[in-house]
């Protein structure tokens, strides 16, 4: 299962959640903690499209692109680490 909530990518994303301005648009209840941005737009940024316009979407993504470079080293190519938990069962 996916383990990034500590990542860059989501930490971010959290942060964003809970300014002002985006918190009265999306509504606060996405987080308690929190080519990078067209991976998690499609996982973890999904929530953030369902809950925000067209237009605030776009205007998120601009800000979430601008503010996680500031934080990402500019590497090339830049690995990107996907932490994963596995969970096994036995019987």
């Amino acid at each position: 299962m996916p383990m990034n909530q500590d990542y860059p990518t989501h930490v971010l994303a959290a942060v964003m959640s809970a300014e002002p301005s985006w918190e009265a648009l999306i509504g606060g209840d996405l987080y308690d903690r929190g080519a990078v941005v067209e991976w998690v737009k499609g996982s973890l940024l999904t929530r953030f499209s369902r809950h925000l316009s067209a237009a605030d979407y776009q205007t998120f993504l601009r800000d979430y692109q601008r503010r996680l470079f500031e934080i990402l080293p500019d590497e090339r190519p830049f690995f990107y680490p996907f932490k994963r938990l596995f969970i096994w069962a036995r019987r």
